[in-house]
């Protein structure tokens, strides 16, 4: 080969290599592009974590607020439960006495009734 044909290649292969280079820098520059971009979506998302953080610590209070009023409400069901079973014995108590009344009263309306047949009875016997 000649040196012209040489020089001829070399020139070729110079504006090849210059061609990647700019591919390069092209590539380069899409790059930092991507970077920028990235790095603003990281703050977005970053932003957008600390705003689920906030809401998840509003529930935890939420929660923790309805756990408490649970927590009175059941406190509260078991005085309930306590007075009812308090109640219980008192309530058997005064039906036995309510039943105590009423053989009685029974009873005395069976008297009364008898005796007054008895005296109209016995005022038919004298007329």
């Amino acid at each position: 080969e000649g040196a012209s044909e040489v020089g001829t290649r070399l020139a070729g292969l110079d504006l090849r290599l210059d061609a990647m280079c700019d591919r390069m820098d092209t590539m380069d520059l899409r790059l930092v592009e991507m970077g920028e971009r990235m790095d603003a979506m990281l703050v977005l998302f970053e932003q957008r974590f600390d705003a689920m953080d906030r809401r998840f610590d509003a529930m935890d209070r939420r929660f923790d607020g309805l756990e408490t009023r649970f927590d009175g409400l059941e406190t509260r069901v078991e005085s309930v439960e306590e007075r009812l079973g308090r109640m219980e014995p008192r309530l058997g108590k005064v039906e036995d006495r309510i039943h105590t009344l009423q053989n009685t009263m029974m009873t005395s309306f069976l008297v009364i009734t008898f005796s007054f047949w008895g005296l109209v009875l016995a005022a038919m016997a004298l007329t």
